[in-house]
Protein backbone atom coordinates (compact mmCIF):
# COMPACT_ATOMS: atom_id res chain seq x y z
CA UNK A 1 0.00 0.00 0.00
CA UNK A 2 1.43 3.34 -0.73
CA UNK A 3 1.18 6.02 1.89
CA UNK A 4 1.26 9.60 1.40
CA UNK A 5 4.15 11.69 2.28
CA UNK A 6 1.82 12.98 4.97
CA UNK A 7 1.32 9.98 6.34
CA UNK A 8 4.71 8.74 6.40
CA UNK A 9 5.89 12.18 8.61
CA UNK A 10 3.34 10.94 11.07
CA UNK A 11 4.84 7.01 11.86
CA UNK A 12 7.43 6.32 13.64
CA UNK A 13 10.60 5.34 12.86
CA UNK A 14 9.92 1.57 14.02
CA UNK A 15 6.55 1.63 11.93
CA UNK A 16 8.66 3.00 8.69
CA UNK A 17 11.04 0.23 9.13
CA UNK A 18 8.17 -2.41 9.34
CA UNK A 19 6.22 -0.68 6.82
CA UNK A 20 9.37 -0.86 4.18
CA UNK A 21 10.25 -4.17 5.32
CA UNK A 22 6.62 -5.29 4.59
CA UNK A 23 6.64 -3.67 1.29
CA UNK A 24 9.95 -5.24 0.19
CA UNK A 25 9.16 -8.70 0.90
CA UNK A 26 6.99 -8.30 -1.98
CA UNK A 27 8.73 -6.20 -4.11
CA UNK A 28 11.40 -3.50 -3.83
CA UNK A 29 9.61 -0.83 -5.72
CA UNK A 30 7.72 1.61 -3.97
CA UNK A 31 10.07 1.34 -1.09
CA UNK A 32 11.88 4.37 -1.91
CA UNK A 33 9.64 6.61 -0.04
CA UNK A 34 10.25 5.21 2.93
CA UNK A 35 13.54 5.22 2.55
CA UNK A 36 13.73 9.03 1.75
CA UNK A 37 11.34 9.97 4.91
CA UNK A 38 14.29 7.97 7.11
CA UNK A 39 16.73 9.40 5.23
CA UNK A 40 15.50 13.10 5.53
CA UNK A 41 15.14 12.35 9.59
CA UNK A 42 18.25 11.34 9.82
CA UNK A 43 19.56 14.35 8.01
CA UNK A 44 17.63 16.57 10.33
CA UNK A 45 18.60 15.06 13.25
CA UNK A 46 22.32 15.94 12.16
CA UNK A 47 21.14 18.84 10.99
CA UNK A 48 20.42 20.14 14.61
CA UNK A 49 23.11 18.40 16.07
CA UNK A 50 25.75 20.72 13.99
CA UNK A 51 23.28 23.65 14.90
CA UNK A 52 24.08 23.05 18.70
CA UNK A 53 27.74 22.36 17.89
CA UNK A 54 28.26 25.56 16.08
CA UNK A 55 26.53 27.52 19.07
CA UNK A 56 28.74 25.91 21.63
CA UNK A 57 31.55 26.72 19.63
CA UNK A 58 30.33 30.14 19.33
CA UNK A 59 30.08 30.36 23.19
CA UNK A 60 33.90 28.87 23.55
CA UNK A 61 34.69 31.72 21.25
CA UNK A 62 33.52 34.34 22.81
CA UNK A 63 34.80 32.76 26.60
CA UNK A 64 38.17 32.31 24.82
CA UNK A 65 38.09 36.11 23.56
CA UNK A 66 37.25 37.47 26.78
CA UNK A 67 39.89 35.46 28.79
CA UNK A 68 42.51 36.70 26.08
CA UNK A 69 41.38 40.66 26.72
CA UNK A 70 41.87 39.93 30.31
CA UNK A 71 45.47 38.41 29.62
CA UNK A 72 46.29 41.26 27.56
CA UNK A 73 45.11 43.73 30.29
CA UNK A 74 46.85 42.19 32.79
CA UNK A 75 50.01 42.14 30.56
CA UNK A 76 49.80 45.78 30.19
CA UNK A 77 49.02 46.48 33.41
CA UNK A 78 51.40 44.72 35.51
CA UNK A 79 54.59 46.48 34.39
CA UNK A 80 52.51 49.74 35.34
CA UNK A 81 52.29 48.54 38.64
CA UNK A 82 55.65 47.16 39.22
CA UNK A 83 57.34 50.60 39.08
Amino acid sequence: MAHSIAELKTLSEEDLVKEHDKIAAHSPEGTWTIRDELARRESRRLEERMVRLTEQMRRWTIVVAGLTLVNVVIFVVSPVCAK
